[in-house]
Formats: C-alpha cells, structure tokens, sequence
C-alpha cells in the first residue's frame, strides 16, 4: 500500500513541476495564465480523485 501512495505522490509531484516549467516557459499572458490556472485546478482534482479511487480500492 505504502509503495502505491508514495507513487501516486511521485506522479503528482512530476505533474507540478511540468505545469510550472510549462507556465514559466509560455510567459504571463493573462488568457494564458487564465486558461493554465483552469487546467492545473481541473489536473489537480483528477488526481485527487484518482487517489481516492485506488484508496477506496485498497480498503
């Protein structure tokens, strides 16, 4: 169990740092940054489900 939660945090944590190296590199346009921003919330909430999910499945 351990080794599937400490996964699905690694995967999390490479998703950020591309999301950020992705914002970093595309400038700060406000439509950008607006459409980023409702990305990373919509990439954020799937993950955070997906975790729930394979939680659920574990118990």
């Amino acid at each position: 169990m351990n080794k599937t939660v400490s996964a699905i945090m690694s995967g999390a944590a490479a998703a950020a740092a591309v999301g950020t190296a992705v914002y970093m590199m595309n400038g700060s346009r406000n439509s950008n940054m607006r459409k980023m921003r409702k990305n990373a919330a919509k990439t954020v909430k799937a993950v955070g489900s997906i975790a729930n999910g394979i939680s659920g499945i574990m118990r």
